[in-house]
């Protein structure tokens, strides 16, 4: 799953990753040829007039809607998927291992029910597949050193009424 969560998440970064640096690519362009246009005219090779000014506020124009689809990249790279690294993800898997491998662990199958839709032996080698949201909502919440905390997306994760507030492990 892990494997999977990560190359999921490049697919989903992939388009504004691309349409970032087209934007960036085109600023920089812009801002080049405001630039040009502003030097000439301080060297005397032209005066500024009315119908080149028009043009140089259009290209600002465009230069400010490109930074304002670039905040609101920016603002999607802040989501919860995307607020955890390779270091977080190798966290988040030893402390569920640890617990999947906690003899008598009240915790385990309640936890592996809301992260976990389909589990495969065969021979020597197993499959676990889930929900991708899920797995990074679990992943991004996790902290290192903390215990695992139940999924409180899960409405009937666990029979007891007093163990939802529960940490994993305690």
């Amino acid at each position: 799953m892990l494997a999977q969560l990560s190359t999921r998440i490049a697919e989903i970064q992939k388009p504004d990753r691309d349409r970032e640096k087209h934007l960036q690519r085109q600023n920089a362009l812009l801002t080049e040829k405001i630039n040009n246009w502003l030097n000439m005219a301080e060297e005397g090779k032209f005066e500024l007039h009315k119908s080149l000014l028009d043009r140089l506020a259009a290209m600002q124009q465009q230069m400010d809607t490109h930074t304002q689809e670039l905040v609101v990249i920016s603002k999607r790279r802040q989501l919860p998927l995307k607020n955890f690294g390779e270091s977080q993800i190798h966290s988040f898997a030893e402390a569920v291992r640890a617990e999947l491998f906690t003899k008598n662990s009240k915790f385990a199958r309640s936890y592996l029910k809301g992260i976990v839709s389909e589990i495969r032996i065969s021979g020597t080698s197993g499959t676990i597949k889930g929900n991708i949201a899920d797995m990074a909502a679990a992943i991004s919440s996790y902290r290192a050193g903390t215990p695992l905390m139940v999924p409180r997306h899960l409405s009937k994760w666990c029979a007891r009424s007093d163990s939802n507030a529960l940490p994993l492990g305690s």
